[in-house]
């Protein structure tokens, strides 16, 4: 470590790489079952769960930001929406016939069990969807969102179980 004369340290005096990315968390209040689990998520049941997200991307120089906490939950908060205050099923599970038809916000997993592991690869996947749809429609209110991905999703069912999702190789296009 190089210390200077007044005994502070100066980030110019690193070579180093730095990677910078911003974490957002989001709470969603869901019910789901578990079709294939012999356990006590076999029964239909909520939870209060949270989604950490976390993006990376270049910094603008001028803001200072990857992006504005605010645009990441106007952009992103949609995906994350779907699931709030719903009911995740396994498109296999016959609950849903029994469900349906009763005003009732419902998210069937394609064969897929609603778990927290598939829930974080689930959103992972959608939300790079939103920010390629964002960035293939233009520059809209949120700026320009070239070059940022998401690539960890950590989904908490409760506060102390939770699962992550990293996407490996995300490619962050800094043109």
């Amino acid at each position: 470590m190089i210390l200077g004369e007044d005994g502070k340290v100066s980030i110019e005096e690193f070579e180093v790489e730095t990677k910078t990315s911003l974490t957002k968390v989001f709470a969603v209040e869901y019910a789901h079952r578990l079709l294939h689990h012999l356990g006590q998520c076999h029964n239909l049941h909520g939870h209060t769960g949270h989604v950490r997200i976390v993006m990376k991307g270049p910094v603008d120089p001028k803001t200072g930001m990857i992006a504005d906490f605010s645009d990441v939950k106007m952009v992103l908060g949609g995906v994350i929406g779907l699931l709030d205050h719903a009911v995740v099923l396994n498109s296999q599970d016959p609950l849903f016939d029994s469900l349906s038809g009763h005003d009732l916000s419902i998210v069937l997993l394609d064969d897929l069990e609603p778990t927290a592991e598939n829930l974080a690869e689930w959103l992972l996947y959608r939300l790079n969807h939103e920010i390629t749809g964002w960035v293939d429609s233009g520059e809209g209110a949120a700026g320009d969102w070239s070059g940022r991905c998401v690539t960890d999703v950590v989904f908490a069912e409760t506060a102390n179980n939770a699962a992550a999702c990293t996407m490996v190789g995300c490619v962050i296009n800094d043109e």
